[in-house]
């Protein structure tokens, strides 16, 4: 049934043979445009710029390190370098991750996304069984966990990576509160673990806090003693704590980088931390009531479609939810099951809407650096459970048609915020010519709500069939079938088109200007947003580019280009090292081109894009025999745009030179030169005829060591972003070396969180045998 999901999903993969990628959005600009195909109608999901620039580019930064036999440690192809592993959402040391090691990037990125659909309807069928459901309803589970729009909207994106594993996490916190206190640790430690490396941490944050609301719920609920109570809640805390230890070969680099980002102090308070706005709530039963970006330019929402695409869970489930809520009877397991399901949904909910009564929360230190919608995350695992849950409970005993009330209210409520919505909006709705579009969208949310009351008033509409035992287990059989067949077409069709597939040589094809820039000899930078191209792109050819675009930037770079703004192209132009400066013709162009014509030579002009060589540009590495020290960084940016300011000849550093260091003009006069570079080392070879200072215009950050002629030297930060190193009279090799101890403490830390973890079942074991010697 799994791999049949697959196929629905990805029919492109197994009917053509394509890849999964939405690469085509390329094909919009250019160079890419002339080499779109003769057929080619646009882009099938504009959404996934960010898989097309972020993951991909680290997707190649990590193939480039893994063929170099080292760590996916840093990403040297965007602004002047930054961290890779330390980026969370690169989730370099998730497993699956493994198989950009064995296959190229777009059969690894197909194979991988196949794996993460397994896996998502594998956990929710695992997670099922585990609540003792019959296998039918487990099926029933997978496939609405599976198709779930939350991970078929987020599903190139690292979001579904770490909501694939809530299931295994969910059932762990149950199995603890039931007292199966072993089993629910262990349960719970390998969801968390594998959530904490999946590489979204405020998803993992808010799924771990959804889930730890329910624990919390169903505790209560249960009513135990406080012994009971205080064991069940330091297990779960017990849990957490060794997936957090076992994970932090991820976690620490990562709060490393926190402290060196320039993002993460701009996030707290924010105007673009996307909450969902209340009109959302119609897209809970019609989720493109405000139209998707994917069945082309006509979403008119409030928030990225994606958020509002991502709420709808289906018809049945809304419908068995109901059925749940309503005729369970308190003193049943099941039942409180589903009233703490739905109790920590209603907050998930709450603070995915930024509701009044826990807006404060948004508020809190970590909470404020959280995209608003995320928080519906758990909610949206929550209400597919709770509609198993209750359609399970309503096939466990003859039922009559009065008793689908439940069901028919929920429908009545869900038809009565639409039509609210439609009679609200119907004049905007006019005015984007979008009436008969939503109207189908309508039409297909009622054509599924009525499938799904068809289906469970089947049982209903024939009890004198359940006289029958054979008739009742034929019923019961077809039931669940029918509801798996009804909840997946309703699922797949909702969320149709929002993962394309393409044939594996439309997907970043090489274009004469990316192989002309390849082609280069030596260490080149470009300048891609100067022409229009949106960065991130030209790294995932090997190309380096001045800028870049991630989830998080180191703190140097961005203070860099903000405190310089325009003014980067005056005096301090030439230390970025900047190579090549593109344009496009069409538009003016955004680098100091007519101006200063005497600096930039055009050099060819490939796919209507012109390269232009930037004559000012400084080595990427150089020497000189001078320095100046500004503790002061506003004094040192305001030196480096005084009009005579040369830094090619003059360097300007943070920090004094290591004591005894003169270095005299003459050590100018020698050479140095990069000779080679991975990702995490750059090897300069350097000839000087008196001291001087060398300076790597890459970007300067905690972890990089240099190493002088085999001894380990200081590197001072350059010009606030760059490296520099004080080098004596002769002939050296400095060898610069990412090896953050971050690293090698968090690697450590994640070794023994496994071996504590694995070592538990033998303390158990002696505890045990001691105890029962004890008792003898």
């Amino acid at each position: 049934m799994l791999l049949f999901g697959c196929v629905l999903v990805f029919p492109g993969v197994f009917l053509r043979g394509e890849v999964v990628s939405p690469a085509d959005v390329l094909f919009h600009m250019g160079p890419w445009s002339e080499y779109a195909p003769e057929d080619w109608d646009g882009s099938r999901n504009l959404l996934m710029v960010d898989v097309v620039t972020v993951l991909r580019a680290h997707y190649t930064a990590t193939t480039a390190a893994l063929d170099a036999g080292e760590w996916p440690l840093w990403n040297p192809f965007q602004l002047t370098g930054i961290p890779l592993l330390p980026n969370y959402i690169s989730a370099t040391l998730y497993p699956p991750r493994l198989l950009f090691a064995v296959f190229n990037t777009d059969l690894a990125k197909t194979i991988y996304l196949l794996l993460q659909l397994v896996f998502t309807g594998g956990s929710a069928y695992v997670c099922a069984r585990g609540l003792k459901l019959t296998p039918p309803m487990a099926r029933l589970a997978a496939a609405a966990w599976m198709f779930a729009s939350y991970n078929l909207v987020w599903a190139q994106w690292t979001q579904t990576e770490v909501t694939v594993w809530l299931p295994i996490a969910f059932l762990g916190a149950e199995w603890i509160v039931q007292g199966r206190l072993y089993r629910g640790f262990y349960t719970l430690l390998i969801g968390g673990v594998l959530m904490l490396l999946a590489g979204h941490p405020q998803t993992a944050f808010v799924s771990g806090l959804g889930l730890a609301v329910y624990f919390v719920f169903r505790l209560a609920l249960e009513r135990h003693n406080w012994k009971v109570l205080a064991a069940a809640a330091g297990v779960f805390a017990a849990a957490w704590g060794g997936a957090l230890l076992t994970a932090m070969g991820q976690v620490l680099p990562f709060l490393e980088y926190l402290a060196n980002t320039g993002t993460l102090h701009d996030r707290p308070g924010a105007p673009d931390l996307d909450w969902l706005a209340p009109g959302a709530v119609a897209s809970l039963w019609v989720p493109r009531f405000f139209g998707n970006t994917v069945d082309g330019d006509n979403y008119w929402g409030w928030n990225n479609s994606a958020y509002n695409a991502m709420l709808y869970c289906g018809m049945l489930v809304w419908c068995g939810a109901a059925l749940l809520l309503a005729h369970g009877k308190r003193a049943e397991l099941r039942t409180r099951q589903g009233y703490a399901l739905a109790g920590a949904a209603v907050v998930s909910f709450l603070l995915a809407f930024s509701a009044p009564p826990l807006e404060w929360v948004h508020g809190l230190p970590g909470f404020d650096t959280i995209h608003i919608a995320y928080h519906g995350a758990f909610a949206l695992f929550a209400v597919p459970l709770l509609g198993v849950m209750g359609i399970a409970v309503w096939l466990e005993q003859p039922r009559s048609l009065r008793q689908l009330w439940p069901a028919a209210i929920a429908a009545s409520v869900a038809a009565a915020v639409v039509l609210t919505a439609w009679v609200f909006f119907e004049q905007r709705i006019g005015i984007e010519g979008l009436r008969e579009y939503t109207l189908t969208q309508i039409g297909w949310a009622a054509l599924f709500l009525g499938l799904s009351g068809l289906v469970l008033a089947l049982p209903a509409a024939v009890p004198y069939l359940w006289r029958s035992n054979a008739w009742r287990n034929r019923i019961y059989g077809v039931v669940p079938l029918l509801a798996l067949v009804v909840l997946s077409a309703d699922l797949l069709v909702h969320n149709r088109n929002f993962n394309p597939t393409l044939p594996a040589e439309q997907v970043f094809p090489d274009t004469a200007l990316t192989d002309y820039l390849l082609e280069k000899p030596g260490c080149i930078r470009v300048g891609t947003g100067e022409a229009g191209i949106p960065s991130a792109i030209f790294p995932a050819y090997g190309i380096e580019e001045w800028l870049g675009y991630d989830s998080l930037y180191p703190e140097r770079i961005v203070r860099f280009q903000e405190t310089l703004g325009e003014e980067v192209w005056g005096s301090p132009e030439p230390v970025r090292a900047l190579t090549h400066v593109l344009h496009n013709p069409a538009h003016p162009p955004l680098f100091p081109l007519e101006e200063h014509p005497e600096r930039f030579t055009l050099e060819t002009t490939l796919s209507g894009i012109e390269v232009y060589r930037n004559k000012a540009a400084l080595p990427r590495v150089f020497l000189t025999g001078q320095y100046e020290v500004y503790e002061d960084v506003d004094a040192l940016f305001a030196r480096m745009r005084e009009p005579d300011f040369a830094p090619g000849e003059t360097v300007l550093l943070e920090e004094n030179p290591p004591d005894g260091f003169t270095p005299e003009p003459a050590g100018a006069s020698g050479h140095a030169k990069v000779t080679t570079r991975t990702n995490n080392t750059v090897t300069v070879s350097a000839a000087t005829p008196a001291p001087a200072m060398l300076v790597l215009a890459d970007a300067y950050y905690p972890g990089w060591k240099a190493a002088l002629n085999g001894e380990r030297v200081p590197i001072i930060p350059a010009y606030h972003n760059f490296r520099a190193v004080a080098l004596p009279q002769g002939e050296h090799e400095i060898v610069f070396r990412f090896a953050p101890a971050s690293h090698r403490w968090g690697i450590g830390l994640s070794l023994a969180g496994i071996v504590i973890c694995l070592m538990l079942p033998f303390l158990r074991s002696t505890l045990t045998m001691k105890k029962r010697t004890v008792t003898r």
